[in-house]
């Protein structure tokens, strides 16, 4: 019996990645399946309505099947959030 599959779409510097993963999979857990360095700290991963999305939810489960993750450095999301950007 083959494994339920959940999607989801990561957006980032280093592009668009569509993906199909076993529902329960962690947001940290694909991010580093994509190799994409969290290590640091300095990142927000929001959702496409805004809000953020914790690494530790599991897509399909906490977060739908074919949510959309934006994966940002804090510096840039910082920028955008500056009165010049408002």
């Amino acid at each position: 019996m083959a494994a339920q599959r959940a999607t989801a779409t990561i957006v980032s510097g280093t592009g668009t990645h569509d993906v199909a993963v076993p529902v329960g999979t962690t947001v940290a857990g694909l991010l580093a399946m994509l190799q994409i360095d969290t290590s640091a700290g300095e990142f927000a991963v929001t959702r496409s309505d805004g809000g953020s999305a914790d690494l530790a939810a599991m897509i399909g489960a906490d977060l739908p099947s074919g949510v959309v993750l934006a994966v940002r450095s804090e510096e840039h999301t910082s920028e955008l959030q500056s009165p010049m950007y408002l």
